[in-house]
């Protein structure tokens, strides 16, 4: 595409002018153009040229003069000769006039045996004039050679080989530098194997310092020998020796060790083990260093049916552990016995010595049980056991030591009886220091029994019950005894009587008390339909029966009408209370009718009466529901009467709502509101009614042109207020105007705002008071010219203090209005309460006050009954806290008991001192930083804005008046207008250099990470991929932004590297993928293992999905050395084994919270959520267009997402899965 442009620009401001001069000529088009580009500014010119030739070979140029010292005469070239296996290219850098960086590179590569790269780079800077890099590889079958040389500087030169042959095994690395004492490094390895002989050598040296080990094992000779040397030369270790003599045989071991070291002791090791079964074992161990022996003997020996085991290990200054144990084991003609013990002797003085013996026999009738301990000569337990069985179960256990204490049991089983009983005697020495449990469970033709007692000599308790479930009936009762007297019991009856249309449901329960018995009896029955409730508590049932409060209900249906009753009964009192309640539901128009009459007086007067009534009264297709509601008590003057109503008919909506009340005077009053909506005449009105204010509302809205609303508000029948919008789009103009004075209905505010002309607009306020005009503001816009708008500003100087003066005016009235409005109500409204309450207060004192006297006496009486209980239950309480004088001895280690506890305290707080703030701060300090480079960007951003402006100077007040309200200028627009109804046409390309100074293009800005080198040289060739596209778009591009991301780059390179971001999301949803940039991507797993991504640079991870069938999966992870498994159910395995989800290693770590299993590695993180089978991939910005996969390239560009596992990009997401998956 061709593109000859120029433009000419011209500044003129009175006493200066500047003229702009932009010229633009590009001929061709990418890959190959011409581009030149020139600014001339108050006569300082400024050029850019650039050009790109591609065809076999590349070359690129580019010069750029300005004006400025630091941008004076910038040339650039770039040239690229040759293929992918052998080219050749080179790129400088001139500026400053005298300034050049120059680079080659030679590169060559034959099928990766053969491997040629010499990198040459020349520069102005001291110490770096020329650097030359060099890298030689050959490799073969049986051998591989590789060189590196760096030359830098006067004479610098570091040199590496890597030499390894495979026949016979050697390696070899050698390594030179020109530091100081790090001349020359090597390392040296052979490795070689003579029948069942093995040698094996290594040699490290660095200058004139070297370390050697050598290893021969010889496999053939008897005993097997293994003899190891070392020789370096460090102080103290400059030879070491070591030799191991062994015969394999378990059965008959004898093995010597001996090591020599040249400034250690000679040390031996010798082991001789003789072993026939576990009872018949002969072993010694010794250990000597010098004088210094140490010995372990082990030795068991069986005789008869005895084991006994010596094991005896000693060390310096004749100092020795001893343990033994013995065991028998004896068959009589009755049973069996057996005793054992153990013995454990020791220099330490904690621990001078320990014991324990154990023995038993067993008989066909009784078990024989006893052990004994002592620790340092003290007999720290003694206890003895005896267990006997026959027709019943007896067991006896006596405890002599760290305290006196027996315990005696017997248990009975029979069919129809069960019995036991239980002694404890927690001091043999006395006889009250003991208690007796027995308890008894029997069962016999329905009756069931239960006794459970607890006694000492001084005192007993007891609880009796019985449970008998004859037909249709259940009857239950319980007893407990303090000293075989009853100090509480219960009765429990239950009757379930049902017939072919009766049923009768009855329950009663007794409680009996020292003081008075209490009841509570109900029941539930239906007859022929009629449902009724009743029940009772007594509170004195066997003295008096007229102590208790009943109460009764029923529901009976009658047609399409149900009626219900509910009455509570207490004779003590003398008082009835009634509630009914009659209904009818769907009956004809009739939706809901209810009445509910509460009755708590013999005085009808003093009935309460609820009515509610809701009615469908619609016909044809007009809907009309109406809801009435009453509450009427007689005696307080209560009556209220609610009625309202929904319509709908063609076109019009009507609500209403009228409420009538009866005052303590026995006035009628009433509250009204209703609403009326016309779609068709396009109306609305609406009026609330109460005994004080009468308020109605209208509107009216006219849709065709001109459009009109109008809306009327009329309060007590007075004048009304209205207001009216008119909005006329053929004439250009809006009114609006309303009678805003209530008490001068004829005043009127107006407002018009019309287009003059097509350069004119004007605006203004004013009132019309007995029929004078009265202007308060006006506005007026005129275009002078294309590029000079006059503007008026006038007002009326009187207008506020008139505003003023007459709101205050209003204020005062308003407030005196509303002062006696709110007098009035708050005297009619007290009156009305007062009466009302008088009445209330009258009729519950009267009513109520025989109830408040029955609950004082109820309270009373409970009051009595809870002493009593409390009474006896101490009497119990004495004998249950003779139990808790059971004392123990103090624990032996108690003292290393504690300080183990404390120990542990503080290993707990330690772990909880986690140093946490200190990730806090490190990222404080990380948002500091880029705060700080946000404000100097700004800075330098608006310091560049301070001369855009300039141009408001043409702007000028012609009148400034503001006493006599009058205000006019002259404002200049810098883009032209030719009339004030159309927006004026923008060149968006003209102005695109304007903008552009003033706002950063961030699209254009690559990532950080796209400014470095691709690592694999096949992409510097054509076609680039996306990124390199990138980079030459930014660099040819515009200069400017080049230094801009260099100082970005400097700023945040140690921060992006050092906090290894997690940059790059992805998303495995089923069989859904969203890759890393943002492509989605729909597979069919069906059974197979696909690559999702994978680090192919370095190989440092590997993430697969392997589809086991209906769309479940198990992932798959690999590092360097570990391999991470987690199945669709949950289950992870790592290396194969089984661990649970708290799993931590070098290489990664684990962890799950909920249902979501988390992987940590180097630079990667997977998040596993179980339950929705969905997996989210993150990785960290470091690995940017390193990876592979179904994931995509984590490179910024979608478009190369679909790259398949041969660098190919194709539509086909099936076969784009096939070339990544493992299982072909």
């Amino acid at each position: 595409m061709n593109i000859d442009f120029q433009t000419t620009s011209s500044l003129i401001i009175p006493g200066n002018s500047k003229t702009v001069v932009i010229a633009l000529r590009n001929v061709g088009e990418l890959p190959n153009f011409d581009t030149e580009a020139s600014v001339v500014y108050n006569n300082q010119p400024a050029l850019m040229k650039m050009s790109i030739k591609v065809d076999k070979d590349v070359t690129a140029s580019i010069l750029v003069q300005t004006p400025f010292d630091c941008m004076r005469d910038i040339q650039s070239g770039f040239s690229f000769i040759g293929d992918k296996s052998q080219f050749t290219s080179n790129m400088n850098l001139k500026y400053n006039e005298m300034d050049k960086i120059e680079g080659k590179l030679d590169f060559f590569v034959y099928k990766l045996r053969r491997l040629n790269v010499v990198l040459d780079i020349k520069t102005p800077f001291s110490g770096y004039e020329q650097t030359v890099l060099t890298l030689k590889h050959h490799s073969s079958k049986k051998s591989v050679k590789s060189f590196a040389e760096a030359k830098y500087g006067h004479g610098n030169v570091v040199r590496a080989s890597i030499k390894a042959m495979s026949d016979p095994k050697e390696l070899e690395i050698t390594v030179e530098t020109p530091i100081e004492n790090y001349e020359v490094m090597s390392i040296a390895a052979r490795h070689s194997r003579i029948g069942n002989k093995v040698d094996t050598s290594v040699t490290a040296s660095k200058a004139q310092q070297k370390i050697e080990f050598t290893n021969v094992m010889d496999f053939d000779s008897n005993p097997l020998k293994i003899e190891t040397k070392f020789l370096t030369p460090f102080k103290g270790l400059e030879s070491t020796e070591i030799s191991i003599n062994t015969n394999v045989d378990i059965n008959n071991l004898r093995t010597e060790v001996e090591a020599k070291s040249s400034s250690l002791a000679t040390t031996k090791a010798s082991l001789q083990w003789q072993y026939v079964s576990p009872s018949n074992i002969n072993g010694i161990a010794t250990f000597t260093r010098g004088s210094e022996i140490t010995k372990l003997i082990v030795n068991n020996r069986e005789n008869g049916n005895e084991i006994t085991s010596h094991v005896q290990g000693s060390w310096l200054n004749g100092k020795s552990v001893t343990f033994d144990g013995t065991w028998s084991l004896t068959e009589t003609w009755n049973g069996l016995t057996g005793h054992g013990g153990v013995a454990l002797s020791t220099p330490f003085s904690y621990l001078k010595s320990f014991s324990s013996k154990v023995s038993f026999e067993k008989s066909s009738t009784q078990q024989k049980h006893s052990m004994s301990t002592e620790f340092n000569g003290n007999k720290i337990v003694d206890i003895e056991t005896l267990l006997s069985y026959g027709d019943k179960y007896a067991m006896e256990i006596t405890l002599r030591e760290p305290t006196q204490l027996k315990v005696d049991s017997e248990l009975t089983i029979l069919p129809s009886r069960k019995s036991t009983s239980v002694m404890l005697n927690w001091d043999t020495s006395r006889d009250d220091k003991q208690v007796k449990m027995e308890g008894e469970y029997s069962t016999e033709r329905g009756n069931t029994e239960l006794k459970v007692k607890v006694s000492n000599t001084e005192k007993s308790v007891a609880l009796k019950g019985s449970f008998q479930n004859p037909s249709a009936k259940l009857i239950s009762t319980m007893d407990i005894l303090v000293d075989d007297k009853s100090i509480f019991g219960y009765d429990y009856e239950c009757k379930n009587e049902r017939s072919r249309r009766n049923l009768n449901l009855s329950n009663k329960l007794k409680l009996r008390l020292p003081s008075r018995s209490l009841e509570v009896a109900g029941g539930y029955s239906n007859r022929y339909g009629t449902k009724s409730l009743e029940g009772a508590f007594a509170w004195d049932s066997d003295r008096d029966n007229s102590k208790k409060i009943g109460f009764k209900s029923s529901l009976t249906p009658r047609g399409q009408a149900t009626s219900a009753a509910v009455s509570v009964e207490m004779p003590s009192i003398g008082q009835d209370v009634k509630l009914d309640s009659e209904m009818m539901i769907n009956s004809g128009s009739v939706i809901f009718d209810g009445k509910t009459e509460f009755k708590y007086s013999k005085d009808t007067t003093k009935t309460l009466v609820i009515k509610s009534r809701l009615e469908d009264i619609s016909y044809g297709d007009n809907k009309n529901y109406t809801l009435t509601f009453g509450l009427q008590h007689s005696y307080t003057n209560v009556d209220v009467q609610v009625a309202s109503h929904v319509g709908q008919t063609d076109g019009r909506y009507s609500t209403g709502v009228d409420v009538k009340y009866l005052t303590a005077k026995r006035q009628t009053k009433n509250f009204a509101l209703m609403a009326e909506i016309d779609s068709l005449k396009k109306q609305m009105n609406m009026m609330v009614k109460s005994p004080m204010k009468t308020i109605q509302m209208s509107g009216e809205v006219k849709t065709s042109s001109p459009y009109t609303v109008r809306v009327s508000n009329l309060i007590d029948e007075k004048y009304p207020l209205n207001t009216e919008l008119l909005v006329d789009i053929e004439r250009k103009r809006i009114g609006l105007q309303m009678n805003y004075d209530l008490d001068n209905p004829n005043n009127i505010f107006r407002m018009n705002a019309k287009y003059v002309n097509d350069s004119a607009i004007s605006a203004e306020i004013f009132r019309e008071e007995n029929s004078r005009k009265i202007l308060d503001s006006l506005l007026a816009l005129r275009l002078n010219t294309s590029h000079i708008l006059h503007t008026r500003l006038h007002w009326r100087p009187s207008m506020l203090q008139d505003i003023k003066d007459a709101g205050i005016r209003k204020l005062s009235l308003c407030s005196s209005k509303l002062n006696s409005a709110i007098t009035e109500a708050t005297a009619a409204v007290s009156e009305e309460l007062n009466t009302k309450y008088n009445l209330v207060r009258q009729s519950a004192s009267q009513d109520f006050r025989p109830y408040a006297n029955f609950l004082q006496q109820i309270l009373s009486e409970l009051n009595k009954q809870v002493i009593a209980i409390q009474k006896s239950l101490l009497n119990a309480n004495d004998m249950l806290e003779n139990l808790k004088t059971v004392t123990r001895k103090d624990f032996p280690y108690k003292a290393q008991y504690d300080l183990y506890v404390e120990a542990t305290k503080e290993l707990i707080k330690a772990t909880d001192a986690y140093k946490f703030w200190e990730v806090q701060e490190n990222i404080k300090a990380v948002l500091d930083k880029i705060y700080e480079m946000a404000v100097e960007e700004v800075k330098e951003e608006i310091n560049g804005l301070k001369n855009v402006i300039t141009h408001l100077k043409n702007s000028k007040f012609t009148v400034y008046d503001p006493a006599n309200g009058e205000i006019q200028m002259d404002s200049y627009l810098p883009v032209g207008m030719p009339n004030l109804k159309t927006l004026p046409s923008i060149s968006v390309s003209k102005q695109m250099n304007h903008i552009a100074s003033y706002i950063p293009n961030f699209n254009r800005f690559p990532e950080v990470k796209d400014l470095i080198p691709d690592t694999d040289v096949r992409n510097w060739i054509p076609p680039f991929k996306g990124e390199n596209q990138e980079i030459i778009h930014f660099i040819f591009g515009d200069l400017y932004f080049v230094v801009n991301i260099f100082v970005i780059y400097t700023r945040f390179q140690s921060f992006i590297v050092c906090n290894n971001f997690l940059l790059g999301v992805a998303v495995l949803a089923g069989e859904h993928i969203t890759t890393f940039d943002g492509k989605e991507i729909d597979i069919n797993g069906g059974k197979c293992s696909y690559i999702l991504t994978r680090d192919y640079l370095d190989g440092n991870f590997s993430i697969i999905a392997n589809y086991v069938g209906k769309g479940q999966k198990k992932l798959v992870i690999t590092t360097a050395t570990q391999n991470i498994q987690i199945a669709p159910n949950g289950k992870l395995r790592v290396d194969g084994k089984t661990v649970k989800p708290s799993y931590q290693s070098a290489e990664v770590s684990i962890s799950k919270e909920d249902d979501i299993i988390t992987v940590w590695g180097n630079g990667f993180r997977a998040d596993v959520d179980i339950p929705k089978e969905i997996v989210i991939i993150q990785i960290s910005g470091w690995y940017h267009n390193r990876l592979g996969g179904l994931l995509g390239t984590l490179n910024n560009e979608r478009y190369d997402d679909m790259m398949t596992s041969s660098r190919k990009i194709t539509s086909d997401s099936t076969y784009l899965a096939n070339t990544w998956s493992v299982c072909r």
